[in-house]
């Protein structure tokens, strides 16, 4: 066949079989488009690789990428067959049936194509929306999708029109053979015209054949950067000094607002740190406003019983903690489930949660891991050890992995340890019963080989997974030797610092005297380490904190001596105004002080009508399991944290309920302002 003279620039675009096919454009771009999408495949391949190891993925994600490409050869193959019975019957019938067979194979495989991507596409926005996960890796592989069945499509294309024009496979006008067309074939000079001809036609060629290399590579690219299901505000390091917790019960409230949903809440370095379903908000304790968020919508965030804090707002069936902070508050960990439809790297191997880390003074992530959600956690100040492997707090970095056999205890210590130590084993006195005592092994957070073991830890009763407790890097033990304690007999204990159990400092154990234990409840609201008295009833109104320890100054004080949260009594008192009765919070400290009177505005607040059991008392697990309102001590501010809607119940059966038990309680949040010292 007599090639043409023009350039491709200079051929109109037509389906006239006149026109030579290496000066046909259409066949020209089908040519470069088949080319284009097989070098395309290339890119994504590598993402898809790379990708794969850094994401969650869904069951069986190869294998059902394999399957739905199945159809792609399986169509070019049925092509084939079409070409055979073609040559066996070679007809005027025959051949009116093939000079379209191959153009209706690739129009299948175009619509199989999008068919496909648009499945891998749907269900990267279904992880992504739904459950906060953006697994790019679905999007490489629907990337892969389009090149491979562009470029199978094409080629069925480029063989329809072959045997629509009567080519000859392998000929040098043959428009489906991969070699290239020599350009301006008819022009025998060497003028330099002509070489520039050629140099445009090669250099065009050149970008076509990169365009969808590089068109699906940025896009990739882009995506990935762009498609953070984290909607965050951060915020930079406080210039000055940080706000410490208040010593009293403040006289007036700073600022008030309502908590949709409210989770949990916990004590950062800057001020309260809340969360509820759509995310994590640090506030400015002085006026409420938002100092950093981390919202990630479609979340669904683990309330992790495991981590040993009894949570604030109810009982703990369904109502464990969701936040845990470091022993001096300047980091948090959360966890967030992975949807049992996903799994890492494609098998079985029980990566169910993302733990993350957030500084507290800045709201920057500091640490994305996934982790077993039984995996135990425990942070110091400077470091986090989740399972065996320690890792540092403020760029999640390795620090060292224990060496298998390490641990041989029958329980695991999880939640906020010493200042420098982790207690990496824990074994339970075989002979103590009812009443729980614990021997620890503990090791500095650098080197797990420097290590010391202490005995005669007691459990919290009220902790829902019966470990000692852990304030401020201290911990309660007896003072003396006891194997099987009874359980309503008063003991002698004392308070002593992990980091001297395990001999990374020598500060003296502090005598606690007599007690029944740690109150937990008491304790995490205001930080410090109360206790029950000798001598308790049973009764609502009894004493529930005896003595008061503060890590931070090493004294012990009577909870009569207290002003603040931690012995403060909470509850609904009736008031009386010009003969009209109304319902009120009221808080009465210990120390006699004056107490606070915040009433209940009537509207959406709908208190329990009767107020009997709700009189007044003491913070402890009864309360929380009774009364409609607790309190929390947070740097710069004391928080009464009021569930308007009444008591939360604890017989919970649905599954929303069982997974945010509070999502359908307006809390209300007053922050009363208060002297710190």
């Amino acid at each position: 066949m007599k090639y043409m003279s023009q350039t491709s620039d200079d051929i109109i675009d037509t389906d006239a079989d006149d026109i030579p096919i290496a000066a046909n454009r259409r066949v020209l771009v089908l040519r470069a488009l088949r080319i284009g999408g097989l070098i395309a495949a290339l890119p994504s391949t590598v993402l898809a690789v790379v990708w794969w190891n850094s994401f969650p993925l869904p069951h069986d994600l190869l294998t059902s990428f394999l399957q739905l490409l199945l159809p792609l050869p399986a169509l070019w193959v049925a092509s084939a067959l079409v070409r055979k019975v073609y040559l066996w019957f070679d007809n005027k019938f025959a051949r009116r049936i093939w000079r379209g067979a191959r153009k209706f194979f690739a129009s299948l495989v175009a619509v199989y194509t999008i068919a496909l991507t648009g499945w891998h596409v749907h269900r990267w926005w279904h992880f992504y929306a739904d459950f906060s996960f953006s697994i790019i890796v679905l999007l490489t592989l629907a990337a892969l999708t389009v090149t491979l069945g562009l470029a199978t499509a094409v080629d069925l294309w480029l063989r329809g029109i072959r045997d629509q024009r009567d080519v000859l496979p392998g000929e040098p006008d043959d428009p489906a053979r991969f070699r290239p067309f020599r350009p301006d074939a008819s022009d025998e000079d060497d003028s330099d015209s002509s070489r520039r001809r050629g140099r445009r036609y090669w250099g065009r060629r050149f970008i076509a054949l990169l365009a969808p290399a590089l068109a699906l590579t940025l896009t990739l690219l882009l995506v990935h950067d762009a498609s953070n299901p984290v909607v965050q505000t951060t915020a930079h390091a406080p210039d000055g000094p940080l706000p410490t917790r208040p010593t009293r019960i403040g006289s007036r409230i700073a600022w008030e607002k309502d908590v949709p949903g409210l989770l949990d809440i916990a004590s950062g370095v800057t001020g309260p740190l809340i969360l509820t379903p759509e995310g994590l908000t640090a506030v400015n304790p002085a006026d409420g406003s938002t100092l950093w968020s981390y919202h990630r919508a479609g979340a669904q965030y683990v309330s992790p019983w495991k981590w040993g804090r009894h949570n604030m707002f109810g009982p703990t069936s369904y109502n464990a903690p969701y936040l845990l902070t470091n022993p001096n508050g300047r980091y948090v960990a959360l966890r967030i489930t992975i949807p049992d439809i996903l799994e890492q790297h494609g098998k079985e191997i029980g990566l169910d949660v993302l733990t993350i880390i957030i500084d507290t003074t800045t709201g920057q992530v500091t640490s994305e891991r996934l982790t077993e959600e039984y995996s135990p956690l425990q942070l110091t100040d400077t470091a986090f050890l989740d399972g065996a492997t320690a890792y540092n707090l403020s760029d999640g970095q390795a620090r060292w992995t224990l060496e298998a056999g390490t641990t041989k205890g029958n329980k695991s210590f999880i939640g906020p340890a010493g200042h420098n130590s982790f207690v990496i084993d824990m074994m339970l006195n075989t002979k103590s019963r009812q009443h729980k005592i614990y021997d620890l092994t503990l090791a500095s957070d650098k080197d797990p080989r420097q290590k010391a073991t202490a005995s005669n830890f007691p459990e919290v009763d009220e902790n829902p997974d019966d470990r000692p407790v852990s304030i401020n890097g201290w911990t309660v033990q007896y003072a003396e030797k006891v194997d099987d304690p009874d359980h309503y007999t008063a003991r002698q204990m004392q308070a002593v610092s992990f980091d001297s159990l395990a001999g990374l400092e020598d500060t003296p154990a502090v005598d606690l005297g007599k007690t029944f234990g740690t109150n937990i409840v008491a304790s995490h609201a205001s930080g410090t380490v109360a206790l029950y008295p000798d001598t308790s009833s049973l009764g609502p109104a009894a004493q529930k904190v005896g003595n008061v320890f503060d890590p931070a100054t090493r004294t012990v004080t009577p909870a009569s001596e207290c002003a603040g949260p931690v012995a403060v009594r909470l509850g609904i008192t009736r008031v009386t105004d010009g003969g009209a009765v109304s319902r009120a919070l009221a808080i009465r400290p210990c120390d006699g002080s004056d107490g606070l009177t915040l009433p209940v505005v009537p509207g959406p607040f709908r208190p329990p009508p009767t107020t009997e059991g709700l009189a007044p008392r003491q913070l402890s697990n009864q309360s929380q399991t009774e009364q409609v309102a607790t309190m929390m001590n947070v740097p710069g501010a004391t928080l009464v944290v009021f569930n308007p809607e009444g008591e939360v119940k604890a017989n919970q059966t649905s599954s929303s309920e069982r997974t945010y038990p509070h999502h359908r309680y307006p809390y209300h949040l007053y922050a009363l302002a208060g002297d710190a010292s």
